[in-house]
């Protein structure tokens, strides 16, 4: 099964666009405590207690995401920094199906922008499986996100994707650039990778899907605020999987019901001798697939519409080209 290259689309550079920040999910500051670091640094603010308390009040007693820890410290060494011992937030911020717990977050005060005008505040937070590395900048109108070589493990996604998590298992390294005005988001851009990403097994459409390794995974897309998730990339799979698929195109989401979102995808797909010995496969397999052609193995196809209810709508939504 010969894997056969898309036309790939460059992903616009991430390192440079930081000014504009994001509210993060991960660990969320509040503008007291933006405000007092600050000042400590303008001001050289010879109370270190001081700082310290008011960071502990200002993230206890945020009312949209009060955050539990062990210990909060501050120090001025080479430039201020925070650092909080086994940070917890609660599921309530996160949308998933428990608490998220890290053992240490470190909050460092950054060079402040000119250009806009702006705070930058670099976040490291890690946990037995996962390490985010992130840079947040505040200007007086907007927000950006920029998160670089981090990486999610299994536990960590069970944690913020809840029952959803169960369809899928791996570890992912992710960059990504998001950027907000007010709680809007205005444009973001992804890059997902992993190495040992599968499916669990599943319904889908009625038909019944056994686990499937793919082991390699990439996506690369961008996120607009018309609510258009453009795939730039997205592959899934190699030769060696029991089935590899390659794809671009935009996806029309609908948050309130991502099954009614609207898709119009093309790619090619390749499906292995091994994979139609299940007999959903198979099935699968005779009604779209046995009457088309391959080309250097593999079918090309285009995926449009809404999400298929049942079985016999599968065509409507995906149809092999050739």
């Amino acid at each position: 099964m010969t894997m056969k290259k898309l036309t790939k689309i460059k992903l616009n550079e991430l390192s440079e666009e930081i000014y504009d920040s994001w509210q993060i999910s991960f660990i969320k500051l509040t503008p007291a405590i933006i405000v007092i670091l600050f000042i400590a640094v303008i001001t050289n603010l010879p109370s270190r207690m001081l700082i310290i308390n008011v960071v502990k009040e200002a993230l206890t007693n945020d009312k949209n995401c009060p955050i539990s820890f062990r210990d909060v410290d501050f120090n001025f060494l080479l430039s201020p920094k925070l650092l909080i011992t086994s940070p917890t937030i609660p599921r309530t911020c996160t949308g998933g199906s428990d608490d998220l717990f890290f053992d240490k977050a470190t909050i460092e005060l950054g060079p402040p922008g000119l250009f806009p005008l702006g705070i930058k505040f670099n976040i490291d937070a890690e946990n037995a499986d996962s390490k985010i590395i992130a840079t947040t900048a505040l200007t007086l109108s907007t927000h950006t996100l920029k998160i670089n070589d981090t990486v999610l493990g299994d536990n960590t996604i069970a944690t913020l994707l809840g029952s959803e998590s169960k369809n899928v298992s791996g570890s992912f390294t992710v960059d990504a650039l998001v950027k907000f005005q007010g709680k809007n988001v205005t444009s973001a851009k992804v890059l997902l990778k992993s190495k040992n990403f599968s499916t669990m097994p599943q319904s889908s459409a009625g038909i019944e899907i056994p686990t499937i390794n793919f082991g390699n995974f990439l996506l690369k897309s961008e996120y607009d605020s018309a609510g258009r998730l453009n795939i730039l990339e997205m592959i899934l799979g190699s030769e060696q999987s029991p089935i590899s698929i390659q794809m671009n195109g935009m996806i029309k989401l609908k948050t309130y019901d991502i099954k009614k979102s609207q898709f119009d995808l093309e790619g090619w797909i390749g499906i292995s001798d091994s994979i139609l010995e299940n007999p959903a496969f198979k099935f699968v397999y005779n009604f779209v697939f046995k009457d088309h052609q391959t080309k250097n193995g593999m079918y090309q196809f285009k995926i449009t519409g809404m999400i298929p209810s049942g079985p016999m709508m599968i065509k409507n939504f995906f149809q092999v080209l050739n």
